[in-house]
């Protein structure tokens, strides 16, 4: 399990609160694709690897998953710009996210990286954005 901030943890995995989970978390703006499906295949590999394809595309993201591509920087950029959109659909979820005092991932082990830590900083730069408005 991983976590940022302090309980009570609003759970960002697929066994928690769905909204706030890549799986199920959906952007109205491509096609009501998962921030996943996005992100997963944005990523390129080096071509020979049997689950890609020539151009170092995933043949099936779903099982190249937590295999590191050539294109890292880029697509946690992406990673970070999806949930930012995902945001900006649904205001209703932005206050759900601030108000929450801890963010956690019950089923990704806390070596690998999780979506918490990009929602905990998009939560840190909306609470300051709050307070430099009021």
């Amino acid at each position: 399990m991983s976590w940022c901030g302090a309980p009570p943890y609003l759970d960002c995995s697929s066994r928690g609160d769905k909204r706030f989970s890549a799986d199920h978390a959906r952007i109205l703006g491509q096609d009501r694709a998962t921030i996943a499906e996005l992100y997963e295949s944005a990523k390129r590999y080096r071509p020979g690897h049997p689950l890609v394809d020539t151009q170092g595309a995933p043949i099936d993201w779903r099982k190249i998953r937590g295999i590191r591509p050539v294109n890292l920087f880029e697509v946690k950029s992406l990673y970070r710009s999806l949930w930012e959109s995902y945001f900006e659909e649904r205001p209703d979820l932005v206050e759900i996210l601030c108000r929450s005092s801890g963010l956690c991932d019950t089923l990704t082990p806390k070596w690998q990286i999780t979506p918490i830590f990009v929602l905990w900083d998009i939560r840190k730069k909306l609470l300051l954005a709050e307070e430099v408005l009021t």
